[in-house]
């Protein structure tokens, strides 16, 4: 396994930057900023405080429940006893009555459906936090464009700069030519038009680094000057297991829909609690009596409502359904990933190839452009002839510099698209 290269490198635009030692920006590290500046994790801890607060209201359904209830009645009849008796006088109630009841309830047992719906608030937080995971892992797209970019606008920069001073020393060597009367002023001209163009290249390539530095100083929330130093990452071997956070995103919703099977169950079976009520009333429990009466009841109270039985088996089929789905979105996720990762991988042999010869076309180039340049001293050639061999001498250097990096990028873009 061969290493870039360019891995050994810091950029850089100036030589004194190397010997001053900067800081270097590490895309690890572009990493990790980007996703702790990013406003959506800001989400992340209100899914957490939004959770606990759900959890903590279903649990308090298992603490008593008191009700208070008040009511004032007239009535048309009342209940009476059409007998007499002698010596027996049985009074009658009154038309209006009066009653106050405060009434507690305890949970017995509820069939396990406090502890499910609680199991159902936490899997719906798991499901929101992958959400977030796989929204916030999206970034490190961006953070892997922008990076190699700025590294690649370095190297650019640096290897037209040496062709710069190409330009500059072929000039010089023709403005001796011409001072010994050997070579036209219009070879000169056009190495200086040449000069000039390469001057407005080196600002259109300042120009792309200045806006690349503002996008990534944009994601990560850092100021980055123009001589700020990228680290080359090594070249890695991504790890082959598919670990990306949609894949946590489709085991969460699987888990939900698990829970909410044990809720219906849940509803199908009997609920049991304790009940106590206590108050007072016109009448009491006597209904005989005329008098404001205290009075309680107590008991246990059994309810089994049949209605969730009409539609268990249907509403069971449907979650069946929905997780046959969801396993089914994750088989597509993951073959249009392992569809996505042999492209990537063809691509990071293919550059990696053609570096491999990168270094001897270079030499090549640079061959014939010294020999051009010493034709052009001569007088042999003229000033078109050496453009067009530094040209490609710089063509070949920057192929070499694009085709190394171009490796290192789809390393990384295949260990983001794999999830580690």
């Amino acid at each position: 396994f061969r290493l870039p290269v360019l891995s050994v490198f810091i950029f850089a635009y100036h030589p004194t930057d190397v010997i001053s030692q900067p800081r270097e920006l590490t895309l690890e590290e572009c990493y990790a900023l980007a996703k702790s500046n990013y406003p959506l994790i800001r989400q992340q801890s209100l899914i957490q405080e939004a959770s606990a607060f759900s959890i903590e209201s279903i649990s308090k359904s298992l603490l008593p429940q008191i009700n208070v209830n008040a009511q004032s009645t007239y009535q048309s009849d009342v209940t009476s006893i059409p007998v007499k008796f002698p010596g027996i006088e049985i009074p009658v109630p009154a038309k209006n009555q009066y009653k106050i009841v405060a009434e507690v309830n305890q949970i017995l047992y509820d069939g396990g459906l406090v502890n499910q719906q609680k199991k159902l608030a936490a899997a719906n937080a798991g499901i929101e936090q992958s959400n977030l995971e796989v929204d916030l892992y999206q970034l490190k797209e961006r953070i892997n464009g922008l990076f190699f970019g700025l590294l690649l606008n370095a190297e650019t920069f640096k290897q037209h700069e040496l062709v710069k001073a190409d330009i500059q020393n072929g000039i010089a060597r023709v403005q001796a030519l011409i001072r010994n009367g050997t070579a036209l002023k219009s070879s000169l001209a056009s190495l200086q038009a040449e000069a000039l163009l390469s001057e407005q290249q080196s600002i259109t390539l300042k120009s792309a680094r200045r806006s690349y530095l503002d996008m990534l100083g944009l994601l990560i929330q850092q100021n980055l000057p123009d001589s700020e130093v990228l680290k080359i990452p090594p070249a890695i071997l991504p790890s082959k297991e598919i670990t990306r956070p949609e894949l946590q995103f489709f085991q969460s919703r699987k888990s939900k829909l698990a829970v909410s099977s044990q809720i219906l169950k849940s509803q199908t079976l009997p609920k049991a609690s304790l009940f106590l009520q206590a108050g007072a009333g016109k009448p009491g429990l006597n209904m005989l009596s005329n008098q404001f009466d205290p009075y309680y009841i107590g008991g246990i109270k059994l309810m089994w409502g049949f209605g969730n039985l009409y539609t268990y088996k249907s509403d069971k089929s449907n979650l069946e359904i929905e997780v046959k789905k969801n396993d089914i979105q994750k088989e597509t996720f993951l073959f249009n990933t392992r569809y996505a990762l042999v492209r990537q991988e063809s691509e990071s042999q293919k550059f990696l190839k053609l570096s491999d010869t990168d270094d001897e076309i270079i030499a090549l180039r640079k061959q014939v452009k010294n020999s051009t340049l010493a034709q052009l001293q001569n007088g042999t050639v003229n000033s078109s002839d050496y453009l067009r061999d530094v040209y490609a001498e710089e063509n070949a250097a920057i192929q070499k510099i694009m085709h190394e990096l171009q490796y290192l990028s789809a390393l990384y873009s295949e260990k983001t698209l794999r999830g580690n």
